[in-house]
């Protein structure tokens, strides 16, 4: 199959991935919050890093950060990293290693910010996001999944405790 096929092949949409995505954010969703949980009991630091996470958003208007998150920033992440750079990693590397390989720079870049909560949330947001791209070979149940988690998170239901 030439490259152009196998790009045009990621953006194919299947009704399927609909809900494939929205139980895949519900999870993600369950898992941070266990995970937040658990982890301001046993890391005194872990409380005051989430919360830095949610200190961006500040007094702004959370319908249009909810719109940003679901039509521009969780779609532009899942094109770029499960469409652009998983893809090209597994076309190197092979599928499994490219998809490995994703998660860790994915991960990786989110070392900067110099917080352990969330290069932790990153890693696990990638190894779901990838292993839905590695799956379907398919960016939209990731770019629905993530769109929708960010929404979740972020203004519906945030983790942090005021």
């Amino acid at each position: 199959m030439g490259w152009a096929r196998r790009f045009w092949k990621i953006w194919e949409f299947k009704t399927g991935y609909v809900f494939v995505a929205l139980v895949g954010s519900f999870l993600l969703y369950v898992i941070f919050w266990e995970a937040n949980l658990l982890f301001r009991q046993l890391l005194p630091f872990a409380g005051s890093q989430v919360e830095s996470i949610y200190k961006p958003r500040g007094n702004c208007n959370l319908l249009e950060i909810g719109l940003m998150l679901l039509l521009w920033i969780g779609p532009a992440e899942e094109i770029f990293w499960r469409g652009f750079v998983q893809r090209r990693l597994g076309e190197v590397f092979g599928g499994r290693w490219g998809y490995i390989w994703a998660v860790v720079v994915y991960s990786f870049v989110h070392v900067w910010g110099f917080n352990l909560m969330l290069l932790g949330a990153a890693m696990v947001g990638g190894v779901v996001w990838g292993a839905m791209y590695y799956r379907f070979k398919s960016i939209w149940p990731g770019v629905i999944c993530h769109a929708v988690w960010d929404v979740a998170i972020f203004v519906i239901w945030p983790i942090y405790v005021d």
